[in-house]
């Protein structure tokens, strides 16, 4: 029985393990807790609530309030790092026996400096890349100042990064930060293959699934939108997430696709295994999408652009799209061909348990 102490603050709740960061969290903790750490969480809490069953992947959990926008505006510091610095979660870190501390996402960094134990920080994305990258996209003009600022002092802030190592969730976050100086290890995401269930009946559909709300997931439906007008697909398309907008829906809608709006854990399972076929865009290269890793522990063929599999390591898992060919006659060409051999080992638990106690000495 392992006897060391993790403390682990993320960025957000992680109840339910619903998107990409989250789930990343929620598993991690998970694996600790299974390995025989002590797991205690602490979690920024800002409409997720603060009544949950825990005991599952922590020992004991604190809840933290996020300081205002305007404080940040005018601190001139970036929002998501300077609305997480919480007096009282610096005293309790260092005042507990943690035998280490790991900082979800460079989010939760800013209390690096004023940290007496050990800390790590989990790198999620490079943050100033991911706010370029949805300023760049955002059509609404204050969302748009609003993400470019992020972006300026996401990358300013970087450099308390230089003082701690950083977990990296892909090679190519790892790369960037080596050339930058940084102390960065290749730390996959784990993801817990014991949940397959192949009872679930193949149907004839093409899922596409993700957080509707996020904008990069609109865009890449939009996308498919927009290709089955160019040819039309062969196959009913599903559109699976949470909290589509109204404008959304109706472009779904009238696309002849079928949204399934918010399904809850057992009805995304049932939709993920039942697949055809899965096809998953995006437009950012970053970070990786644990949406893709679903996709492939169902053994299904899984349809991706270039900017899905940048950096993961999964290239020779997936089917590679050109986006200068029909979508739909790709999707043809790929069911005909043999199932691709899936390798998933890297994102399963069973390594973390000596990796941290390695990064806890």
């Amino acid at each position: 029985m392992n006897s060391k102490e993790i403390h682990i603050v993320s960025f957000d709740v992680p109840f339910p393990a619903d998107y990409g960061g989250v789930i990343d969290v929620f598993n991690r903790s998970k694996a600790l807790k299974e390995a025989g750490f002590k797991v205690v969480l602490h979690v920024f809490e800002y409409g997720r609530g603060r009544n949950h069953e825990f005991q599952e992947i922590a020992d004991a959990i604190f809840y933290y309030k996020r300081s205002s926008f305007l404080k940040s505006f005018l601190q001139r510091k970036s929002f998501i790092t300077s609305s997480r610095i919480s007096t009282e979660l610096i005293q309790r870190l260092n005042e507990s026996s943690s035998d280490l501390i790991i900082l979800e996402g460079q989010h939760c960094s800013g209390i690096l400096p004023f940290l007496k134990r050990k800390a790590v920080v989990r790198i999620h994305n490079c943050e100033w890349e991911y706010y370029t990258a949805l300023a760049e996209k955002e059509t609404s003009f204050l969302k748009k100042i609003y993400f470019k600022r992020e972006a300026k002092f996401l990358k300013k802030e970087e450099q308390v990064l230089k003082n701690t190592s950083l977990l990296c969730i892909t090679k190519k976050e790892q790369e960037y930060y080596t050339n930058q100086g940084f102390q960065a290890i290749h730390f996959p995401t784990v993801f817990f293959t014991e949940v397959q269930n192949t009872s679930y009946p193949i149907e004839n559909y093409l899922l596409f699934h993700g957080n509707l709300s996020v904008s990069e997931n609109v865009s890449a439906v939009q996308q498919l939108i927009s290709e089955n007008k160019k040819e039309k697909f062969n196959f009913k398309v599903c559109i699976a997430g949470k909290n589509p907008s109204k404008e959304l829906k109706e472009h779904v809608e009238a696309a002849q696709f079928e949204l399934i709006d918010s399904p809850d854990t057992n009805g995304m399972e049932k939709l993920i295994f039942g697949a055809k076929a899965h096809v998953l865009l995006t437009n950012q290269a970053t970070g990786i999408k644990l949406k893709l890793i679903h996709a492939l522990s169902s053994n299904r063929p899984v349809i991706v652009n270039k900017k899905m599999i940048q950096g993961t390591g999964l290239e020779n898992s997936c089917f590679v799209w050109d986006e200068k060919l029909p979508l739909s006659s790709f999707v043809n060409e790929v069911l005909q061909l043999p199932t691709k051999a899936i390798d998933l080992s890297d994102f399963r638990p069973e390594n973390y348990s000596s990796q941290i106690d390695l990064l806890s000495k």
